[in-house]
């Protein structure tokens, strides 16, 4: 994903894993301002789907996914 932080671009992922903890960007609060929310369980990335942290059917998937690890 590509952010635009004023003049500055930045890439980005939406899902990302470091081993220990699933990284997500709160989708609630594009465009607007940018959240990252840390999911360390599996009940946390089920909330971080069902409040619709993540969307889109690809992320979601694979939010699910790395919810299992």
């Amino acid at each position: 994903m590509r952010i635009s932080l004023g003049k500055v671009k930045k890439e980005m992922r939406s899902v990302c894993f470091d081993g220990n903890s699933l990284f997500l960007i709160d989708q609630r609060a594009l465009p607007f301002k940018l959240g990252i929310v840390e999911c360390r369980s599996a009940k946390q990335v089920a909330l971080a789907i069902r409040s619709m942290v993540v969307r889109g059917a690809p992320a979601i998937g694979v939010a699910a996914a790395y919810g299992f690890v």
